[in-house]
């Protein structure tokens, strides 16, 4: 009697809240993603899934998904790759009646043919949850803004004079647009067009984007610079010619 008492005075399971839920739904997809495990991926998957991807295109269905997921990253040989969040990038937002939608940052890591993991990419997702009788699947995933992501705790940081800095201020133009570089508050800040962004000095003329994967070369010519590159990836992308001093 004791015993059946005891169980009939158990409390009631306690329901995890709806952003937990989704959060945890989330990160099982991703360890079946990292473990390249087709039946747990499969599983968090609606069946009329759609995946847009700013760089392959779009791919419908849950068994189209599957299988360019093992054909590719799963499935080339020598390659692993292994998705990681980046902290605090994470936002939930509740759809009521349906699920919810998860935004944020990844980033990549690919280790080839048994060389150190290196880090390979980053990009931006959102994805569309569905509760399906309480069951969580993937019914819609963006994933956008594929770029080089640069280890900001690996820059060298160095302190640059007020002066020295000062003669970077001024209006540029370049392919990409107009460029304007302002110091305030002794940091250099850069905007162009929807680009807001300080810039944090890893030598007395290059400057890091703050949370970008972009690089800033002044070049000093005769004594005035007159000339901004932009790098990403170690690449010149875009090369800014001074106009004037603000």
């Amino acid at each position: 009697m004791l015993a059946v008492s005891l169980i009939g005075a158990q409390s009631p399971p306690v329901p995890i809240p709806g952003e937990e839920r989704v959060r945890m739904a989330d990160d099982a997809f991703w360890a079946a993603f990292n473990a390249c495990d087709r039946a747990r991926m499969a599983a968090s998957l609606a069946p009329d899934i759609e995946f847009y991807h700013d760089k392959t295109g779009a791919t419908v269905s849950r068994d189209a998904v599957v299988k360019s997921l093992m054909d590719g990253p799963c499935g080339t040989k020598g390659l692993r790759v292994r998705r990681e969040l980046v902290a605090g990038s994470l936002s939930y937002n509740e759809v009521p009646g349906f699920g919810a939608i998860l935004t944020g940052r990844h980033r990549f890591y690919a280790q080839r043919d048994g060389e150190p993991e290196r880090l390979d990419g980053e990009a931006r997702f959102a994805v569309v949850w569905r509760d399906v009788k309480g069951r969580l699947l993937m019914r819609r995933v963006l994933s956008y803004a594929h770029g080089v992501a640069i280890e900001q705790t690996a820059l060298p940081m160095v302190d640059v004079p007020l002066a020295t800095m000062q003669r970077f201020v001024g209006h540029y133009t370049s392919p990409m647009g107009d460029i304007a570089v302002t110091l305030h508050e002794s940091r250099l800040h850069l905007v162009s067009g929807g680009l807001s962004v300080d810039l944090v000095a890893i030598n007395a003329t290059t400057f890091q984007a703050q949370g970008r994967p972009l690089r800033i070369e002044f070049i000093d010519t005769g004594g005035r610079v007159e000339t901004m590159l932009v790098q990403e990836g170690g690449t010149t992308v875009a090369k800014g010619t001074r106009q004037d001093a603000l």
